[in-house]
């Protein structure tokens, strides 16, 4: 079991820097096309449409590629941070609703906001993770 599903990652894996390579493949065609001097107008035109498109592509293929491997490196710990910090929270809340009015409260709401922004720092995927100091 733990083999077919192995085989069907690499086979995934290999689809996907394929059609990466087709898509460097044309742009460079597309830019072979362009450095000659003869070329009607209109091919002209239509090729500098595709070759924008493509660089579009591109970029935003590497993007996914950069951005799932950095997801695969940082689940573990990501996954371990956003447990202590949901527990944070949920603590936060509950000393909130039992705590006194006053200076207190006003600690525990600014505390509970920085949790809240330490949350939304681990959930974005597209950076290179630091560790919190939880």
């Amino acid at each position: 079991m733990k083999q077919a599903k192995l085989l069907q990652r690499i086979i995934k894996r290999r689809k996907g820097a394929r059609l990466l390579k087709m898509k460097r493949l044309r742009l460079v065609q597309a830019r072979r096309l362009l450095a000659k001097e003869n070329v009607a107008a209109d091919l002209r035109v239509e090729t500098e449409r595709r070759l924008k498109a493509l660089e579009a592509d591109l970029g935003r293929a590497e993007a996914s590629r950069k951005e799932r491997s950095l997801a695969v490196r940082y689940h573990k710990i990501k996954f371990f941070e956003r447990q202590k910090v949901v527990r944070k929270i949920i603590q936060a809340k509950k000393s909130i609703s039992t705590a006194p009015d006053g200076s207190e409260m006003n600690t525990l709401e600014i505390s509970l906001s920085e949790l809240r922004v330490d949350l939304n720092y681990i959930l974005v995927r597209r950076i290179l993770y630091t560790s919190l100091k939880c």
